[in-house]
């Protein structure tokens, strides 16, 4: 099994502007000024590693499990959220490019 590359997470978090793709809310907080900052986003796969997980089942179509076109920056509630409603939360391989920050339309 293969892991998120280095170069695959830098391009990830750097194009998501340090928003959830969904709801827009910053996932990078800044606890107190000049202090560390909390990660409070998920670095998610829109078509699940496990073939049991959320849209898991496409796993199939999908290039690399953990390349940036399956991978998507969400906020802790939209992470949930979305794995808890796969049926609602579906995904249309074709539509995996960008638009603006979201890959996919939900």
């Amino acid at each position: 099994m293969m892991a998120i590359s280095d170069k695959t997470r830098k391009r990830l978090w750097a194009n998501s502007g340090g928003l959830c793709a969904i709801c827009k809310t910053r996932v990078l907080k800044e606890l107190k000024s000049g202090e560390k900052h909390s990660i409070v986003g998920d670095e998610c796969h829109i078509v699940a590693r496990s073939p049991d997980g959320p849209r898991g089942e496409m796993g199939s179509e999908v290039p690399s499990i953990d390349s940036y076109e399956n991978l998507i920056i969400l906020c802790r509630n939209c992470h949930k959220k979305v794995d808890e409603y796969p049926d609602i939360y579906t995904v249309d391989i074709g539509c995996l490019e960008k638009k603006g920050l979201q890959k996919i339309q939900w």
